[in-house]
C-alpha cells in the first residue's frame, strides 16, 4: 500500500471563523480526524489550526509554520527526487507544478493535471506553455467518486481560492465574500480518477496530491 499523507489547511477561508453551533455539530468528527493522524506533530498541528479558527488568532499557526515554499514536498515523500508521474488533482494555476519540478530538479516522467475553472485551467495552460514544460497532460475535469453531474462554484477574479463542487461556498466563504458569487454556479460532468487515469500505461511510480477544497474524501 501507498503511503498517505494530508498536508492541507482544512479551512481554507482565511476569514471563515468556526462558531459555537458548528463547534458542537462537527465536535465527533474533529475528534476522528484527530485521532485518525498517526504522530503527534500531525496532532500538534491539526490543534493549532483548529485554536485558530475558534479564536482568530493566527500566533497558533505562526509558531507551527516552517515556511517551506515547496509546501507538498520533501525527502520523506520523494527520498530519490526523480523518475515519478505526478498526478495534481486540483492544479489551480500551476503553483503546485512548479513546487514539484523545483523539488525533483526536472526529474520526472511525466505530469497529468485536473482542473475544471475556466480561468484557473486558462492560466494553467499558460504557465506550462510559456515554461515550455514536456510530458504533461492535461485535463479540464472534476473528479468524483462516481461519473455524474455535480453543481461546481467557479472562482472567476480571484475572490475564491479554489473552485469547489462538494458542499456550498457559504459553508466555506465568508459573508462579505458571498455576494459576489452570483451567477457563478454551473452543471459539469465529473468521472472518477480510476476511470480517467490508464494506469497500464504508467511505467513509473505515482505521486497523487489532492487538494480539491472538501472533495478529496470523495475523490
Amino acid at each position: 500500500m501507498s503511503d498517505i499523507y494530508f498536508i492541507s489547511n482544512p479551512f481554507k477561508a482565511e476569514d471563515k471563523f468556526l462558531s459555537t453551533t458548528e463547534i458542537r455539530e462537527k465536535i465527533e468528527e474533529y475528534e476522528e480526524s484527530y485521532d485518525a493522524l498517526e504522530d503527534e506533530r500531525s496532532k500538534e498541528l491539526f490543534l493549532s489550526f483548529l485554536n485558530w479558527k475558534i479564536t482568530g488568532d493566527m500566533r497558533y499557526t505562526a509558531e507551527n509554520t516552517e515556511g517551506n515554499w515547496l509546501e507538498f514536498f520533501d525527502e520523506n515523500i520523494i527520498p530519490d527526487r526523480k523518475d515519478y508521474c505526478f498526478i495534481d488533482v486540483g492544479g489551480y494555476t500551476g503553483d503546485t507544478i512548479c513546487r514539484f519540478l523545483a523539488f525533483v530538479k526536472g526529474n520526472y516522467d511525466r505530469i497529468i493535471v485536473f482542473e475544471p475553472d475556466d480561468n484557473n485551467f486558462a492560466a494553467l495552460k499558460s504557465l506550462t506553455e510559456n515554461g515550455r514544460l514536456e510530458r504533461i497532460e492535461f485535463y479540464k475535469s472534476g473528479l468524483w467518486s462516481e461519473e455524474c453531474e455535480k453543481i461546481f462554484y467557479t472562482g472567476e477574479s480571484g475572490i475564491y481560492e479554489s473552485s469547489n463542487f462538494f458542499r456550498g461556498v457559504s459553508v466555506t466563504l465568508s459573508n462579505k465574500l458571498l455576494n459576489d458569487m452570483s451567477g457563478r454556479e454551473q452543471k459539469i460532468k465529473v468521472s472518477t480518477l480510476d476511470k480517467m487515469i490508464q494506469y497500464d500505461k504508467i511505467s513509473s511510480r505515482i505521486l497523487l496530491k489532492i487538494d480539491a477544497l472538501a472533495s478529496e474524501g470523495p475523490i
